[in-house]
């Protein structure tokens, strides 16, 4: 018993920040009737459009094949989806998640993100009692506030980078050991756990803080012992490379394949570098009373304290990359805004330092004058100042229910919000000087700024997940509908004919698809997304867009739509109404192949960026002959009085709003009407690339229909089938100035396609997708060929007949038939088993050659200085990486006006 009493008596502000941050989430599930309480889930973005979806194939594999865990069929037309997974099997949390099975682990997610947030503030409470004498009181404000902070606010998507928070304060321990002791392992697992934990933003983070801890070292260590410190902190990272080798090795080179490296460098050198600025310090203001300690801890800077200089120091660094976005956009793999975000775990810890220093200043004894008493109006006015302001503050971010940032990035279409924001910005500056002005002077007890600070500390502790909620909770019945549909899924492919389910969303509800989002997405299947027209990205692949042909081409059997179809393919399967404002259809599409087709051997498929020319290729690709195509841009249809404008003028090539007319929610508007009088026909607009380089916004609708979709670059709109003696009207919608002779009409022959589709289901190909390929039988011919609607990827292997088949580099796969009967059988291997093995066994000779450098260190001084000098010329080699190239690039780009 008295044990027991012991452990509560020691332990018990554990307790109570475990059981008010479940408190807390509970009552905020219980609101918005979320898990437990509800249906709700409170995945959203990343959380559920990756990792929910990817812990399905994890399920895949546990439930299915060995093969499974390598491969899927489910996405981008058969993906390697080793790195996809190395985001989530490193993670505690996600083996925790995978305890509530595959039907629960949407809900599940609602507890195990409770846990998480405990586990934050469970490690920078343990960090806090060991190396602050805080009382409890504020051990436990302070320690909710790192949970709850503008990190979590903003990166809560992926328990990996949250994970990071956590691994934070035993990284900084187990370097502090290594300082005084000379203690490597503890540091050194704990960088390799942050690494495999995210092995982009793990690794990348371990960059800047290689920097920080060498001027940690060269502030705080003496002479005698900086040379062996800094010895063994690069022996220790040594090591932790070593050791990831296997893991970071294959995951380079899958990496490589992908879309994503050439992105990185384009955005790094192309993207404007100061236009997220506001993004940035709407980060820093989120937690308004960390951002107001940390003014305090400048303006108040202790000259003589060598740690106050590494504060400042580390401050200044970790802020640099925060607020110029484009600094971090190659370091951390990014290619658009908030890439910085992702390293700022660094920044929040040394923030939370900085503010405990000083509450530890003013919560001293000593640190008001005694003789000088508080001036009685002075004291009243600072405490009216800072509650207002900052009560002031969260109000507003109720009020207008969006985030902080939200309102900084819409502050030029929000008039309201840049008062409030100023407002706001002016009452925080007021008080942080007069603070300091008093505090120096001895006019302000500590017992006032103890008190204020505690409320103000746990107003936003509770509005923090306010507005991290804010940004919604996720409804599951429309997935737990698609789940639970009545139709053969093992073959079928899902299309999103509106754009509306997430990229990967296919997989919660059985079926497969060409879509897919994630961090390595092959080359080949975002090339074949491109060239039919479909929705994608550098990391992102979408069914959405494309044509009736591709559609058929690439086996989309089932098509899932947010509104009533009218279209002769298309087959009404069931429908479900998910509210008032929202109903979810399925159709069946009567023209799709069945993911094999056989082809005449001599005919060859082009694919390019030019979505016009790709479609006719693929049209005689596939053996139909004759046009079925055409374009005309929009500047000639005006010229040719063949659309009707509203609220704009033409202006040479441009349509300019006429600022004289009253315009609509959406600006300018643009009518077309399409009366097909030889065929009938499938209508598409098209925008090309050059229009999305300055952010231009551009919306289409059927004219019938409040239905209105953002588009992305050379992409087909789908906006409507007319048949002959009928006509079709749509509408495209303008935010801003565009180039009418980079938007184009583009009219599909839909008979040709229907004629050409229905002859090519005769044919009799037995296929069927396995767990890592597919099989598949046919008769044919050796002037024939079969073409698989599956990406060609590394590690593919086909055999014919059983042997082995030789692919070519189309990518698609594309086999040639032999007279008789054909076999054919496709199997993934994962290509970089030899890269595994040969990185391990590198790996265990740097762990070796470290441990025996370290021994031998205490014993031979002249290896010593090989390995100092070699240390500082990593930390100067960092700093050039992430502070001065980038800064040398940016002074050029300004230099010519490139920015």
């Amino acid at each position: 018993m008295n044990k027991i009493k012991n452990h509560f008596s020691t332990k018990k502000n554990y307790y109570i920040v475990a059981g008010a941050i479940t408190a807390l989430f509970l009552i905020i599930y219980a609101c918005c009737g979320a898990f437990p309480f509800g249906t709700k889930t409170i995945a959203h973005y990343d959380m559920y459009h990756q990792i929910i979806t990817f812990m399905n194939l994890i399920f895949d594999g546990l439930e299915g094949e060995v093969g499974s865990l390598v491969f899927s069929n489910k996405l981008a037309g058969g993906a390697n989806i080793v790195g996809f997974l190395c985001y989530l099997i490193f993670s505690p949390f996600y083996i925790v998640l995978l305890m509530f099975g595959r039907d629960y682990v949407i809900y599940g997610i609602n507890l195990v993100f409770i846990l998480q947030i405990i586990a934050i503030a469970i490690s920078f409470m343990w960090f806090v009692r060991k190396y602050f004498n805080l009382s409890s009181v504020w051990q436990i404000c302070i320690s909710i506030a790192y949970s709850l902070s503008a990190y979590v606010l903003f990166n809560y998507t992926w328990f990996s980078w949250l994970f990071l928070v956590m691994l934070m304060p035993v990284l900084i321990h187990n370097f502090l050991q290594l300082v005084k002791y000379g203690k490597m392992t503890g540091f050194t697992i704990t960088v390799v756990l942050m690494i495999f934990n995210c092995y982009g933003v793990g690794m990348c983070g371990q960059i800047l803080l290689y920097i920080l801890f060498s001027i940690f070292v060269f502030l705080m260590v003496d002479k005698d012992k900086r040379k062996i410190v800094m010895s063994k902190l690069l022996l220790c990272y040594v090591i932790a490379l070593g050791v990831s080798l296997f893991m970071l090795g294959p995951n380079a080179l899958q990496l490589s394949e992908s879309s994503r490296v050439s992105s990185i460098a384009e955005g790094f050198l192309e993207n404007d570098m100061f236009r997220n600025i506001p993004y940035g310090i709407a980060y820093l203001l989120i937690d308004v009373v960390l951002l107001s300690l940390n003014i305090v801890f400048v303006l108040m800077f202790n000259k003589k304290s060598k740690f106050s200089s590494f504060l400042l120091a580390s401050l200044v660094l970790c802020t640099i990359p925060i607020i110029l976005d484009g600094i971090t956009l190659v370091l951390t793999l990014g290619s658009y805004y908030g890439y910085n975000m992702r390293m700022s775990y660094v920044l929040t810890f040394i923030m939370f330092l900085s503010a405990i220093v000083v509450i530890k200043n003013i919560t001293k004894e000593n640190f008001v004058a005694k003789d000088v008493k508080p001036e009685k109006y002075t004291k009243k006015f600072l405490i009216i100042l800072l509650s207002v302001g900052y009560v002031f503050y969260f109000v507003c971010g109720i009020v207008f229910f969006i985030p902080l940032s939200t309102i900084l990035a819409n502050a030029t279409v929000v008039p309201l919000s840049v008062l409030l924001i100023l407002a706001m910005v002016v009452a925080i500056i007021i008080t942080i000087i007069l603070t300091v002005i008093n505090t120096k002077n001895g006019r302000v007890t500590k017992k006032f700024l103890y008190s204020i600070l505690l409320i103000v500390f746990g107003v936003q502790c509770v509005m923090n997940p306010v507005l991290f909620t804010n940004q919604g909770f996720k409804s599951t019945t429309r997935i737990v509908y698609l789940d639970e549909l009545s139709v053969d899924k093992n073959n079928a492919r899902l299309k999103d004919f509106n754009g509306e389910l997430g990229d990967n969303e296919h997989l919660l509800t059985g079926f497969s698809s060409f879509s897919c989002f994630a961090s390595q997405v092959h080359k080949n299947a975002v090339a074949i997304g491109k060239a039919f027209g479909y929705k994608n990205g550098t990391n992102v692949i979408d069914s959405f867009g494309g044509t009736v042909l591709s559609d058929a081409f690439f086996g989309y059997e089932y098509f899932v739509a947010e509104y009533e179809q009218n279209r002769p393919y298309l087959t009404l399967v069931d429908k479900k109404i998910i509210d008032k404002d929202n109903t979810t259809y399925i159709y069946k599409n009567s023209l799709y192949l069945p993911n094999a087709v056989v082809v005449s051997k001599d005919k060859e498929l082009d694919i390019t960026e030019d979505i016009f020319s790709s479609t006719q290729s693929l049209y005689e690709y596939l053996g139909g002959t004759g046009e079925i195509i055409s374009k005309v841009s929009l500047y000639d249809l005006i010229k040719d009085n063949s659309v009707e404008l509203v609220n704009y003028k033409l202006d040479g090539a441009l349509l300019k709003l006429d600022e004289s007319m009253n315009t609509s929610v959406n600006g300018g508007q643009i009518k077309l009407t399409i009366n097909p009088s030889d065929y009938n026909k499938v209508v598409y607009t098209v925008f090309y690339k050059e229009l999305f380089e300055s952010g231009k916004d551009i919306l289409v609708g059927l004219g019938q229909s409040d239905y209105l979709k953002e588009f992305r670059e050379n992409m087909f709109s789908d906006v409507g089938y007319v048949s002959k003696g009928n006509f079709l009207v749509y509408d495209i919608n303008f935010i801003e100035d565009l180039e009418a002779d980079k938007i184009f009409v583009a009219q599909l022959d839909y008979d040709k396609v229907e004629n050409l589709i229905l002859n090519l289901q005769n044919q009799t190909v037995d296929f069927a997708l396995t767990s890592n390929g597919f099989e598949l039988k046919v008769n044919g011919s050796q002037d024939q060929k079969v073409i698989v609607t599956n990406t060609n990827i590394n590690g593919t292997q086909v055999s014919r007949n059983g042997r082995n088949y030789e692919l070519t580099d189309l990518e698609l796969i594309e086999v040639e038939l032999v007279d008789g009967e054909n076999h054919i059988s496709s199997t993934f291997k994962f290509p970089y088993v030899r890269t595994i093995i040969l990185a391990g066994m590198v790996g265990v000779i740097i762990l070796v050659a470290g441990i025996v450098t370290n021994k031998y260190l205490l014993k031979k001084k002249k290896i010593l200085n090989p390995l100092y000098y070699g240390a500082v010329a990593c930390s100067i080699l960092f700093t050039a990486v992430v502070y001065l190239m980038p800064s040398l690039i940016c002074v050029v780009r300004v230099c010519l006006f490139k920015f």
